[in-house]
């Protein structure tokens, strides 16, 4: 299971996906919640961080795969942490690119960056950041995809110049912000083992390819 970051989609693993399903594996890189079109629920209430857990697991079991290889960049690595720690009896693997153990978010806030900051207030105010992601066709968006393949960047505005996208994508941060200042609204990690492999890497990586083996995910 592999699960983008921002601002990207699924499509980010499409060129690694016949790769990983020539080794024998069926692979699914969905779009996550607030980048389909189909799951872009109104509110950030709906974007807090166990219901995007629940949606990685509801695929997994929907595919006959309740347990399987997990990989997250970015956001999708926050959401891989978050369910590696609560449901480590679903995870063979765990790699992680591009994203910090949750319990960083729970320390004291004075290591942050002034850009951090900065990003954290406008994330925090309604409609704000999708205006600055929006602005001049796309700018900013564009500037941090110049480096991908057009047809890449092509595929990610299709996305995120829908109704709605934008601001789906941006409550998933204001609901981790909300979330992870307030000790009342996130469930601290448990303390166990988790018995898979976890890997993370600080690195950058990009529908559903069946295996080409009939070797189940589940087993390898």
């Amino acid at each position: 299971m592999l699960l983008h970051g921002f601002p990207e989609t699924g499509f980010m693993w499409e060129r690694l996906m016949p790769s990983i399903a020539q080794a024998g594996y069926f692979v699914m890189a969905p779009d996550q919640r607030g980048y389909s079109p189909l799951a872009r629920p109104v509110g950030v209430e709906h974007y807090q961080i166990d219901k995007l857990v629940d949606d990685v697991l509801a695929i997994g079991k929907a595919l006959g795969a309740e347990r399987f290889h997990l990989v997250g960049h970015g956001a999708g690595g926050t959401v891989s942490w978050r369910l590696a720690a609560f449901h480590p009896q679903n995870v063979t693997s765990l790699t992680v690119l591009s994203a910090s153990h949750l319990e960083a978010f729970l320390e004291p806030t004075d290591h942050m960056s002034p850009a951090q900051r900065q990003f954290i207030a406008l994330v925090r105010e309604p409609g704000l950041i999708e205006l600055a992601w929006a602005a001049n066709d796309y700018r900013l968006l564009r500037t941090i995809w110049c480096e991908f393949p057009q047809e890449q960047q092509d595929a990610y505005l299709d996305v995120y110049r829908q109704e709605g996208a934008l601001t789906g994508t941006a409550n998933f941060f204001r609901a981790l912000a909300r979330d992870y200042t307030s000790t009342s609204k996130i469930r601290p990690l448990p303390r166990h083992g988790f018995p898979g492999r976890p890997c993370c890497c600080p690195a950058r990586a990009t529908r559903s390819f069946p295996p080409t083996s009939s070797r189940p995910a589940a087993a390898r």
